[in-house]
């Protein structure tokens, strides 16, 4: 097993960039220490608030070995939440888990798509929320009320299908990280009164052919037992790149 310290700024490890996972994201992850053996990787990051995050990539049964082993290094600092390769931390030995502290959350999948979506009738009414975060947080308190509100939502697009009196329907959200990056999507919503009209997949639709005229990749996360969001994203076409498990300190 080999431990170095990452210097980059981008997180573009050439040894990580294998995994479409980190590659869509390593414009906002820098790596503080980097574990490749094995063909799986282990990454720590430090977030703004200053914790350490843990991100494991590849096979659960390797990676629980590394991760058992990063656990015993001397230097390594505390873990306060890891992503991890769905099925990895039942792997990792019972002492281990009880030292870190850690418990598993709900689990969710990483989907892409690199192709234009099939087209749908409605695309060029889509259009930026006109009255941004304070209006999607208004919109969302109805439409997808468990989301709740971001600590970064300022800093998102947010994106609307208008109702025939020009009033936001639907609503929903992309970022990119850096020029040229891949763009993540979230926080789609549409009001109860609205639904069961195609509005989410027409909004979906129009803002991932946009972002994708200007990157390479479009991306999401939904939960694991969402089956309505995967039937709509994989309509689209979305592919599933990545089972996680989501590790907090109890």
């Amino acid at each position: 097993m080999t431990s170095e310290p990452t210097p980059t700024a981008s997180g573009n490890e050439p040894g990580l960039a294998r995994w479409p996972f980190w590659r869509a994201n390593a414009d906002r992850w820098t790596p503080h220490r980097v574990w490749d053996d094995d063909g799986v990787a282990a990454v720590i990051q430090v977030d703004r608030a200053g914790e350490a995050v843990l991100i494991g990539l590849g096979e659960p049964a390797p990676l629980a070995r590394l991760l058992a082993d990063i656990e015993a290094a001397a230097d390594v600092p505390a873990v306060a939440r890891a992503m991890l390769t769905r099925g990895t931390w039942t792997l990792v030995p019972d002492d281990v888990r009880r030292r870190t502290g850690l418990r598993v959350g709900r689990p969710w999948d990483w989907l892409s798509t690199a192709a234009d979506p099939p087209r749908h009738d409605g695309e060029d009414r889509v259009v930026p929320l006109p009255g941004g975060v304070e209006q999607a947080h208004a919109i969302l308190a109805q439409a997808y009320p468990e989301r709740g509100v971001h600590d970064d939502d300022a800093s998102l697009d947010w994106w609307a299908y208008p109702d025939p009196a020009g009033a936001p329907a639907a609503v929903m959200a992309a970022r990119r990280h850096a020029p040229g990056a891949p763009v993540h999507l979230s926080a789609v919503g549409v009001l109860p009164e609205h639904r069961r009209r195609g509005l989410a997949a027409t909004l979906v639709a129009a803002v991932t052919r946009r972002a994708l005229r200007e990157t390479a990749m479009v991306h999401l996360g939904i939960w694991a037992d969402s089956d309505d969001a995967r039937r709509l994203y994989t309509r689209l076409g979305f592919d599933t790149g990545h089972q996680l498990e989501n590790l907090a300190r109890a």
